[in-house]
């Protein structure tokens, strides 16, 4: 698959020597380079969308604890996003694999430093996990779709190895967003910076290259304004990481899904789905407009998706979340189900479920003061997940495991013994609605539905 925005190189045939170039770059700059030593960052809300109880009922509405799983990797580079895995599912364990012998040694001893035995790394590309062995529950392929000679034979590579009910979170470049970044690496291969592996000498002169354009120039307009007051250490990443990238290619929504088709996956959402919403994109009371209020409804998800491209191309990653064709999630919960306490099963976020948090449910009971649940999980949706002290005696009994909808009513019941069942029953039920909204806590409709 070819694109006229990406820049043409001589190498594009021969899949071998495009693997070759790749390994080599990241072995003479692992990525991303921080030190083994440094601990991920206290940002709850990373872990959060890390985390496969998340993912999953984002994109099926099923309800998993991470305890037990196999989570692979793909592309893992220096272990950094591995860690993040690692700490956001506790329980699973963590299978790496990247075709950069040094990042795979380093990203072994950083979690070996960091104490997380349950994972383990091999060199090895994406194209042949078809002969690894192993299933996995969820894959994770950050930053690496765009670089192999044929994607499509990446997602076939990694569908092969994923459960029936697994999921894959990969990306690729956009090719819109990135549209002056690839003349800038057309121009340096130009100039010859891009022949063999860039390193130090042609990081230098691309550094002094567009340290010394004007400033109007376009391409500085449009990719080094990140880079102006930067320490020149910053901006040699910058001008290694974008502007010399081996084998870096730039996609559209049309190709990304015509990728899909061809692995024979299926499309389940953008992660960053907040950022692909074609009504945002329009001022107040657009929604008036008979046109737009005929056409829109009308168009597939791909459309959708390709308009927000083609008008607001502000995000460098097509990001998203694919699976088997097909996939049975079995029923999901609606308003009418919520009226039959007994099929719908309550669950705390896994996030949630620990001591730290059970001592907040407990101090918020004994002080009568207020419990901000979004916080643990870095999210901010006003007062929907802070609850007050009475809401914490309520849901408490979550932190031993899930609850029954209607023991949640009647334990309700029993903290407003003046209160009538009915308006104890809506009472609560605005409650989990309100956290539910947030996944601090998720709902499990019970009935016949395909196992994990």
């Amino acid at each position: 698959m070819t694109n006229d925005m990406s820049p043409e190189t001589n190498i594009m045939d021969n899949p071998d020597i495009i693997r070759t170039k790749i390994s080599e770059q990241y072995d003479f700059r692992p990525y991303p380079d921080k030190p083994i030593e440094e601990p991920l960052p206290p940002d709850a809300e990373l872990l959060f969308w890390n985390s496969l109880a998340t993912i999953y009922y984002v994109t099926q509405k099923r309800v998993i604890n991470p305890n037990g799983k196999l989570i692979l990797d793909a592309g893992c580079g220096t272990g950094w996003k591995s860690l993040g895995l690692a700490a956001a599912n506790p329980g699973a364990k963590v299978v790496g694999v990247d075709i950069s012998p040094k990042s795979v040694d380093l990203a072994t001893q950083r979690l070996q430093y960091h104490g997380l035995a349950d994972a383990e790394f091999h060199v090895l590309a994406i194209e042949e996990l078809p002969n690894f062995g192993l299933q996995f529950d969820y894959i994770n392929c950050d930053e690496v779709l765009f670089f192999l000679p044929e994607p499509v034979a990446g997602l076939r590579g990694m569908k092969a190895v994923l459960k029936a009910s697994g999921i894959i979170r990969t990306n690729l470049h956009s090719a819109f967003q990135r549209a002056a970044l690839y003349r800038a690496q057309a121009a340096f291969k130009l100039l010859g910076l891009i022949e063999n592996n860039p390193e130090d000498l042609e990081i230098g002169i691309a550094l002094e290259i567009m340290d010394n354009l004007r400033d109007d120039v376009d391409v500085k307009v449009r990719t080094w304004q990140q880079a102006v007051g930067a320490a020149d250490e910053l901006k040699r990443s910058f001008i290694a990481r974008d502007f010399l990238l081996q084998g870096d290619k730039g996609y559209t929504i049309p190709e990304m899904f015509a990728m899909l088709h061809s692995a024979e996956l299926e499309f389940l959402g953008m992660v960053n789905w907040q950022d692909w919403l074609v009504e945002d994109l329009f001022k107040e009371g657009a929604d008036d407009l008979a046109f737009l209020a005929l056409t829109l409804p009308e168009l597939s998800v791909e459309e959708r998706l390709h308009l927000c491209e083609l008008w607001h191309p502000v995000s460098r990653k097509l990001d998203f979340w694919c699976a088997h064709p097909g996939l049975d999630v079995g029923e999901a919960w609606d308003d009418d189900s919520l009226g039959d306490g007994e099929r719908v099963r309550v669950h705390l976020h896994p996030l949630l479920v620990n001591d730290e948090v059970k001592l907040g449910f407990i101090e918020s009971i004994q002080e009568q003061k207020s419990l901000d649940l979004g916080g643990y999980l870095g999210l901010s949706l006003g007062d929907t997940l802070v609850i007050d002290a009475v809401a914490a005696e309520c849901l408490l009994g979550l932190q031993e495991g899930p609850l029954l909808f209607s023991d949640l009513v009647a334990k309700w019941v029993s903290l407003y013994p003046e209160m009538e069942v009915t308006d104890a029953l809506a009472s609560c039920r605005e409650l989990l609605m309100g956290l539910e909204s947030g996944m601090v806590v998720l709902f499990e409709l019970l009935g016949p539905v395909v196992g994990l």
